[in-house]
């Protein structure tokens, strides 16, 4: 296991990543476990990072990996979920309340599309999760989540429903065009948002909620 967080955090490392974020994420954070999905175990490999437990079908891997059973978890190229769907479901089975992918932006559309849809379904199930990518950041709230960050005035904000029609909020605050009548449907209608100020406030009645980000922000 890697060193111990103050809560159960677990690190996705996809295969869109790379040695030198894997490196850098690991610097700036601690994590209870480390979870290679399909190639990004190759990432792991590279960086010298002990890894928890790998999933996929290792099609992006190349091969199957050279580890004990016990280690892996081999997933049939034809199946209907994504090995992020299981490898998500796999971290709320062993009770992670935080989670933090990496290497799940960009590449082929349909999968990057695919991942948030997914981290989306899962939000309602973690007190945290999001995607780091190279430029953005993407936060997931579930139906009862809230979301809380400072941000440099005028820094561009887009909310989008993920899944859903519509989503629905109890409190929208720091940003220059709050929803109107506390809904957002589906299309563009969150997109471009600019903060107001610099503690922002999102809590979420019902649906769920892709907040997209620069990566770089206030801590």
């Amino acid at each position: 296991m890697t060193k111990k967080a103050a809560s159960k955090t677990a690190l996705l490392v996809g295969p869109l990543t790379s040695s030198a974020e894997l490196k850098s994420v690991l610097k700036r954070r601690s994590f209870t476990c480390v979870i290679a999905v399909d190639g990004g175990l190759k990432y792991c490999e590279a960086a010298n990072v002990p890894f928890d437990f790998g999933i996929g079908d290792w099609d992006s891997y190349g091969e199957m990996p050279d580890y004990p059973e016990s280690k892996l978890l081999r997933l049939r190229r034809e199946k209907d979920q994504s090995d992020l769907c299981v490898a998500l479901d796999f971290v709320r089975s062993v009770e992670m309340d935080v989670v933090v992918l990496i290497g799940f932006q960009g590449g082929r559309s349909d999968h990057e599309l695919s991942n948030h849809l997914e981290c989306a379904k899962y939000a309602e199930f973690f007190r945290s999760i999001e995607s780091q990518g190279p430029e953005t950041q993407v936060v997931y709230l579930g139906p009862g989540k809230v979301f809380e960050g400072r941000f440099a005035v005028r820094t561009l904000i887009s909310l989008f429903p993920l899944g859903t029609q519509q989503v629905s909020f109890d409190d929208v605050t720091g940003l220059r065009y709050p929803p109107e009548k506390g809904v957002i449907k589906a299309g563009s209608g969150g997109l471009s948002n600019r903060v107001s100020e610099e503690q922002v406030r999102i809590a979420v009645k019902k649906g769920n909620l892709g907040i997209f980000l620069p990566t770089e922000r206030k801590s």
